[in-house]
């Protein structure tokens, strides 16, 4: 009975070895070094079918190591590498423009285009500590420089650099507006959002 349940645990490695191939490198050796410094205790608490009958064998507990990290759920973000796309570079691809510095020239030319690609979707952005989340209800013409955060307040560029601590790499993009209670606009760069998809 220990033969095949040693063996069974070497397949289920094996298995998992596999997985974690396609799921990725990095998320493997993050799950190594985590799962050797607790070994002992983790592997006492996760298979106590097979350790009951083999805890003093020491090959087992080696082989246990990959298995059981394996077995740990690690918590994925909301929002994966794969489902963030800039905003601008949305508009780059629907708009047919290949250099940034021009995609500012063509949202004003072409805004009324523009405006309809963007209002109604949901956009996120991870700079603040806290994800801001919000459906685009309109798309200035004025880009972020010229544009005024208050009234007779600064710029939405020196607005963020002064608060945010960010530097803009594009202030020449124009920016999303989220509408707030009492007709309240809030301005946010193009360049910071994500869409959410």
């Amino acid at each position: 009975m220990s033969e095949s349940g040693e063996l069974t645990d070497q397949e289920d490695v094996q298995r998992n070895e596999e997985n974690d191939k396609t799921r990725g490198t990095k998320r493997k050796k993050h799950q190594r070094s985590s799962s050797s410094s607790s070994s002992s205790s983790s592997s006492s608490c996760s298979s106590s079918s097979s350790s009951s009958s083999l805890s003093g064998e020491t090959s087992l507990s080696e082989n246990e190591g990959p298995s059981v990290s394996s077995k740990v759920k690690i918590p994925k973000l909301s929002h994966s590498n794969n489902s963030r796309v800039f905003i601008h570079r949305y508009l780059m691809h629907t708009l047919s423009i290949s250099d940034v510095d021009r995609l500012g020239l063509e949202i004003r030319l072409r805004h009324e285009t523009v405006r309809e690609a963007l209002i109604g979707k949901f956009v996120f952005a991870v700079y603040a500590k806290i994800p801001i989340n919000f459906r685009i209800h309109d798309v200035t013409i004025e880009s972020a420089n010229q544009l005024r955060a208050f009234k007779n307040g600064p710029s939405v560029e020196e607005y963020f650099r002064k608060k945010n601590r960010i530097m803009l790499e594009h202030p020449q993009l124009p920016c999303l507006v989220q509408r707030g209670g009492d007709n309240h606009k809030s301005f946010f760069p193009m360049e910071l959002m994500f869409l959410n998809q």
